[in-house]
């Protein structure tokens, strides 16, 4: 017996460690990923854009309509008075109020009412055509409900459905911080969407001149009445000021007026007598002291009569000439004594005219005593009646006050209606037309572009995440690194999936397109154990090689592998045999076309047949094959060991490589008694699919019966994650 060749991985010094970067995501291996499966993304988008853009075609086109008002703070004053409806004080909430009036049912109405009847046709959603929802497909159509309050009137019931559908296709909203009031209108015709916004506007805006004109004429009628009424109060109180005059005069004899001017000239006139009275009552008594101290002579000096003056000069004359002759003639002289008779017949006279001077002023001052004490009774008389008038004339100033308030209030509501009944005439709205509404040229729903943009966004990101999603929760192995990571033996192969479903088009194929990627990659999975077999020969074992081929769990492609190894091991030129173990359910021997002859592997592990009568070359077959031409569950476990290693020492004499089929690890035990008679083991890993656990299983299982895997290979790989591996950027393949 030649010593067999085992081929182990401890002499490989590259493995990574299991624990290493186990929680590190390969962002930029993700991306890439992610991008080779971008049609699954653009499919997605398509699809969304599509399902969008069908939808949206099925909806009915509706046109929108636009009219914006601005509400004015600025006001015409053509009167100097404040207006009978003050200007409006521009807020937000007063800019809000505006935006719902344009949304109330009674303006709404009044568009209602201003539109044609062909109009109200297609605005009235009963007269709309009535098509099944999807869920009255799926419920079937039910009966609406009756609401709370029945109207009974059918033109109120049609007058508030129609409010209802107006005020769903109006929309009404600011122009930003603004004072303009934008309204939009949308329904399924242009020229009724343009109508309906136009025709709204002109009702607010008559609305509001409406309501002014209502108000001020309002006031007026108000103020009418109250101007009527106020001027009979004004007559009635005057005429009771006229009264109260006309029965004080009839009672006093004159009026309050003339005799406050009467007593004015009384007391004038008794201040004036009063004055000459002192005056004539100082004067008398000058006189009569000055005739009692000095005699009538001296007491003349005070008077200034003219009389008196003349006598006294007469009597200086004489008294004058006494004096002179005296200087010449004695006193007994006829001349003296004629001057000295003059004298004395001049004071005779001077002293009887100062007699009759002061009798007069005596009389004066008894006079003008009796004039003062008649004028005191009069005045005391004249101030006791004024009085009297003054203490009764505090009715008339009443009286008077009251109808003088009466008359101003009258002027006031008089002047007041004058200029409300002008501004009656001029009123106009708080708010004015700034763009009028125009038939749109094109539907604005439905937007079918933006429609089927956002449907193909919609798609693309779904799409986008799904792939994400699919990535992150992938249940296996993806990518070389996490297996090699995850297990701590290498990688010696990743096979892409191919398009064949036998093994016969699998090895057309192969035959031909010999340097497809997934031939490749059989090839580098051969030369990668064909160099581990080198380093044994040169430690001086020899012999053939087996290699077995198992899996964890069955559908990971181990048979599939199996045949592309042993064909490219016959390719390259060495005598190649492939033994089917998978007794259980092994169907090579019908499609590889393995003839029923002399026996088969069964006969063979029994010992009916000898090898070179079970192994068979099927025609079109570069390599030998050996199996069960039926299903045989029990064949490895009635076998014995040393049969199943005179088996392989028979084959290895004959073949320099033997390639095993076994099943997969953690179904059928039959793998674990086969892997301790080979000398390589490579476990097949599903991409994607096998579990980590039962590659860790399977893994656990094999070294415990010292059959430790020579290395790894993911099968069923996405071709592109092949080309990410290896760096490939194009086609290497030789088209022949």
């Amino acid at each position: 017996m030649k010593p067999s060749l085992h081929l182990s991985m401890d002499a490989d010094p590259a493995l990574p460690d299991p624990d290493a970067d186990s929680d590190r995501v390969d962002l930029r291996s993700l991306v890439q990923h992610l991008w080779r499966r971008r049609w699954v993304a653009i499919g997605a988008a398509v699809a969304g854009a599509a399902l969008a853009f069908s939808a949206s075609s099925l909806v009915t086109p509706r046109y929108t309509a636009r009219a914006s008002v601005m509400l004015d703070a600025r006001s015409v004053q053509v009167l100097s008075s404040d207006n009978v409806l003050s200007e409006l004080n521009l807020n937000n909430p007063l800019l809000d109020t505006e935006a719902a009036v344009l949304r109330s049912n009674l303006l709404l109405e009044r568009v209602v009412q201003s539109l044609a009847p062909e109009e109200l046709a297609l605005l009235d959603p009963s007269m709309a055509p009535v098509d099944p929802g999807w869920s009255d497909w799926l419920f079937g159509s039910q009966a609406a409900e009756p609401v709370a309050e029945e109207i009974a009137n059918g033109e109120d019931r049609q007058m508030r459905r129609l409010v209802n559908a107006l005020r769903q296709s109006i929309t009404v909203y600011r122009e930003g911080q603004s004072y303009v009031i934008s309204v939009s209108v949308e329904t399924e015709n242009a020229a009724l969407s343009t109508d309906i916004a136009n025709t709204l506007i002109d009702e607010y805006i008559g609305s509001q001149i409406e309501s002014r004109t209502a108000a001020v004429s309002g006031a007026a009628t108000f103020l009418s009445g109250r101007v009527d009424e106020m001027r009979g109060t004004v007559e009635a109180a005057e005429s009771a000021v006229e009264q109260f005059k006309i029965e004080q005069l009839a009672l006093d004899g004159m009026s309050l007026d003339t005799m406050s001017q009467q007593l004015l000239g009384l007391s004038t006139q008794l201040a004036l007598s009063r004055a000459d009275l002192s005056a004539a009552q100082a004067t008398s008594s000058q006189i009569e002291q000055v005739i009692a101290e000095k005699g009538i002579e001296a007491a003349s000096e005070l008077l200034s009569s003219a009389f008196v003056l003349s006598l006294r000069e007469r009597l200086s004359e004489a008294q004058r000439q006494d004096a002179d002759l005296a200087t010449q003639l004695g006193p007994e002289h006829p001349d003296r004594q004629r001057l000295r008779a003059s004298i004395a017949l001049v004071t005779k006279d001077l002293a009887d005219e100062v007699r009759k001077i002061v009798a007069q002023l005596k009389n004066d001052v008894a006079v003008g005593e009796l004039r003062v004490k008649s004028l005191q009774d009069s005045v005391a008389d004249l101030e006791s009646r004024v009085a009297d008038v003054s203490r009764a004339s505090l009715e008339l100033r009443q009286l008077e006050r009251e109808a003088t308030a009466v008359r101003g209030s009258y002027e006031l509501m008089l002047s007041r209606l004058n200029e409300t009944q002008s501004s009656q005439q001029f009123q106009r709205a708080d708010a004015r037309v700034v763009e009028k509404a125009v038939v749109p040229g094109a539907p604005s729903a439905p937007r079918t572009s933006l429609f089927t943009a956002l449907g193909g966004a919609t798609g693309l990101s779904l799409g986008v995440l799904a792939l994400f999603l699919l990535e992150m929760t992938i249940v296996g192995y993806a990518r070389k690194a996490d297996v090699e990571r995850a297990t701590g033996l290498s990688v010696l192969g990743i096979l892409p999936r191919g398009r064949w479903q036998t093994p016969r088009q699998m090895l057309q194929a192969m035959a031909d397109h010999p340097y497809q990627s997934f031939t490749e990659q059989v090839r580098n999975l051969r030369t990668t154990l064909a160099l581990r077999s080198t380093r044994s020969l040169r430690s001086g074992v020899f012999g053939g090689q087996s290699v077995l081929i198992t899996s964890s769990i069955p559908g990971e492609g181990k048979t599939s592998t199996a045949i592309a190894f042993a064909h490219v091991e016959a390719l390259a030129g060495k005598s190649v045999v492939l033994v089917d173990f998978d007794a259980r359910r092994s169907n090579l021997a019908s499609e590889l076309g393995y003839a029923e002859g002399r026996g088969d592997l069964a006969a063979c592990l029994r010992g009916i047949c000898t090898v070179e009568d079970a192994v068979q070359r099927p025609e079109g077959l570069r390599f030998s094959l050996l199996t069960t031409l039926r299903p045989d569950p029990g064949l490895v476990d009635e076998t014995t060991p040393e049969r199943i290693t005179a088996l392989f020492d028979a084959l290895k004499a004959r073949f320099q490589v033997v390639v095993v089929d076994s099943p997969p690890v953690l179904v059928v035990s039959d793998t674990l008694l086969i892997a301790r008679h080979v000398d390589a083991v490579v476990v097949l890993v599903k991409q994607g699919t096998t579990r980590r656990q039962a590659l860790r299983d399977a893994l656990k299982r094999l070294g415990e019966t010292s059959a430790r895997p020579a290395g790894l290979v993911i099968s069923i790989v996405d071709p592109h994650d092949v080309d990410e591996a290896y760096g490939v950027n194009g086609s290497y393949e030789i088209r022949t």
